[in-house]
C-alpha cells in the first residue's frame, strides 16, 4: 500500500482524521466512588482525536502531517460528578514512507490550554490550569489500506501547574514542579 511517493491518482495533499487511546503519565487526581472504588486520572491518558492535512511529495519517500487534536483523560462517569484533564495538542509529524506498508514518524507536539477539572455534587468546582507546553512524538504506522493506518506512538512531554481555583476563588501557582504527561498510544488514521 505505502509507496515512496503517490501514484498518479493520489492527491499530494489529503485531509486526515485520527483517533486513539493513550496510556501513561503521572497521576493528577484520584476519584473515590461511594462504593469504595478508585480511579486515577493520569497526565497522559486516555482518548485523543483530531483532524488535519498530510502532504506526500511526488517521488520522495517522505510525508509531512499537521493536525489539531483534542486529548482528554477522565474518571469513569458517576452520578455525583467526575474529574477530567483536557488539552488541545497541535501536532506536526514527518514520516519516512520508503518501506512498503510502513511509515516511521517523528515530530513536535504543542499543547494548548491544559486544564484539570473536578466537580463533585454539593461542592464547588475545582480547576488546575497548566502552562502550554511543547513535547516530542515518535510513531510507527502500518497501512491497513491505501488510505488507512494503524499506529503505535510515544509522546514525551511535561506540564507545569500555574493556577488553582475553587468556585470563584483563584490563586496562582509557582512551585516549579513538572508533571510528566509522557505516554504511549494506539491510533487509527484515515486520509482522503
Amino acid at each position: 500500500f505505502a509507496q515512496s511517493g503517490p501514484s498518479a491518482e493520489t492527491k499530494l495533499v489529503q485531509f486526515v482524521v485520527n483517533g486513539g487511546l493513550t496510556f501513561g503519565g503521572d497521576t493528577l487526581a484520584t476519584a473515590v466512588f461511594s462504593n469504595g472504588d478508585k480511579s486515577k486520572v493520569r497526565a497522559g491518558d486516555r482518548v485523543q482525536f483530531g483532524a488535519g492535512f498530510i502532504y506526500q511529495p511526488e517521488g520522495l519517500p517522505f510525508a509531512a502531517q499537521a493536525t489539531g487534536n483534542f486529548h482528554v483523560g477522565y474518571s469513569p462517569f458517576a452520578k455525583n460528578g467526575g474529574i477530567n484533564f483536557r488539552r488541545f495538542p497541535i501536532e506536526t509529524t514527518v514520516f519516512f514512507t520508503g518501506v512498503e506498508n510502513w511509515r516511521f514518524g517523528a515530530g513536535a507536539r504543542f499543547v494548548e490550554s491544559p486544564k484539570l477539572t473536578s466537580k463533585v455534587k454539593g461542592s464547588a468546582k475545582q480547576k488546575v490550569g497548566f502552562d502550554s507546553t511543547t513535547g516530542v512524538l515518535f510513531e510507527i504506522g502500518y497501512a491497513l489500506t491505501k488510505n488507512s493506518w494503524v499506529s503505535a506512538r510515544f509522546v514525551s512531554e511535561k506540564y507545569e501547574p500555574t493556577s488553582y481555583s475553587v468556585g470563584s476563588f483563584n490563586t496562582g501557582l509557582n512551585s516549579g514542579e513538572k508533571i510528566s504527561g509522557s505516554h504511549g498510544g494506539i491510533t487509527y488514521a484515515y486520509q482522503f
